[in-house]
């Protein structure tokens, strides 16, 4: 016999808090941009925004599930399909104006999986290294922007991951491709810091020794793959490839 095949009702809990308010609204062509990793500005959609009442609006964009429900250390709250992979759910602020720490939890048809959504997490360069981007020279580049594996501390557990950063002046959209989304980069589309023309994403769970490229949306609507001006390159693979190093690596 196979493995069981779930069903979204088996994982779904029964909860419905018209108290909370509604998730912010966003208009349908923008959610269609994001859906297929086309928006210069993900993460002004996906991930937590406070909506009106102060309680948290959460939308993540997951493929190939059969249900998604957000987990925090006190509940589990049930997302509804919004459009195409995109989920959305309300989470009830114990705090006012305060997001809570959560992960994603996927119910998929042979079981269940707990990952951590990449568009939860704010950017890891401000103003000062976006300056020093401008104004530095390569040493500060190959510092600043390339793949950088990243630690991070929560209440609900250590997070670790990759945070990706290249900057692309003439691009409409960014995105990061690789063996860990089976080189499918819509799902990982990257956000336009300001008019820097820096892209960044961190995404929880890529490991050092990760493969991946960049992808450039061009304004004539043609993607374009691209090596990481600043990654190290994969002997094994074609050249448009990188592997993600530790810090301080030196081929």
């Amino acid at each position: 016999m196979g493995p069981t095949q779930l069903d979204a009702d088996d994982y779904a809990p029964q909860r419905l808090e018209e108290s909370l308010g509604a998730p912010l609204h966003v208009r349908p062509e923008v959610l269609e941009a994001v859906e297929r990793g086309e928006d210069k500005s993900p993460h002004a959609v996906l991930g937590p925004h406070l909506n009106r009442l102060g309680h948290v609006s959460v939308r993540t964009l997951q493929r190939d599930a059969l249900a998604i429900n957000i987990l925090t250390k006190t509940e589990i709250v049930p997302m509804a399909r919004e459009h195409g992979d995109i989920w959305v759910g309300l989470l009830e602020a114990k705090e006012i104006g305060r997001v809570p720490d959560y992960r994603v939890q996927r119910i998929e048809p042979d079981g269940v999986r707990v990952v951590d959504d990449p568009y939860r997490h704010t950017p890891r360069l401000g103003e000062m290294e976006l300056h020093r981007i401008r104004t530095g020279g390569v040493q500060v580049q190959e510092l600043l922007l390339g793949a950088h594996p990243q630690h991070y501390s929560s209440p609900m557990g250590e997070v670790e991951g990759t945070g990706f950063v290249v900057k692309q002046d003439e691009a409409v959209a960014v995105r990061v491709c690789g063996d860990f989304n089976i080189w499918n980069g819509s799902s990982h589309a990257m956000r336009k810091l300001g008019n820097s023309g820096i892209w960044e994403i961190f995404i929880p769970g890529v490991a050092i020794g990760a493969k991946y490229r960049f992808e450039y949306l061009e304004p004539t609507g043609t993607w374009v793959e691209y090596a990481d001006p600043v990654g190290h390159y994969s002997t094994e693979d074609p050249d448009t490839i990188c592997v993600v190093q530790p810090e301080g690596f030196e081929a």
